[in-house]
């Protein structure tokens, strides 16, 4: 059995929102995607998000320009987690971070996802 990388974070359970009661100075905070497929292989996918540095009305949130996305995998142990095969993995991300305007930052990230076919449900 593999060791959970973030105990207790399932994609079905995950908040929609980050509200400061939830966070804690300093906290690392994961986002979570959840990618099905739904028939036949589709062998790769190509992922691109962004996710704001600032809060919406112009704070800094706190994140730390060196680290910008700290890591990208595959969760297995996840609760929605499918893959028979075990052959869902990260084959590579990059990030740039982009000043929007004067106050607001943002985090473009593109990754890239192999060995998906219908019988797999990835959280990523």
């Amino acid at each position: 059995m593999q060791q959970d990388p973030l105990p207790g974070a399932w994609a079905n359970n995950s908040p929609s929102q980050l509200n400061p009661s939830i966070l804690t100075l300093g906290q690392i905070v994961p986002f979570e995607m959840v990618i099905q497929v739904a028939s036949g292989d589709l062998n790769a996918i190509e992922v691109t998000t962004q996710f704001y540095m600032n809060t919406s009305n112009g704070d800094d949130f706190g994140y730390d320009l060196t680290y910008d996305v700290y890591a990208v995998f595959v969760d297995t142990a996840d609760q929605l987690y499918n893959d028979p095969t075990h052959t869902a993995t990260v084959t590579n991300y990059t990030t740039t971070i982009e000043q929007v305007s004067n106050k607001y930052y943002r985090i473009n990230c593109q990754f890239n996802l192999t060995g998906l076919n219908g019988a797999k449900n990835c959280d990523s």
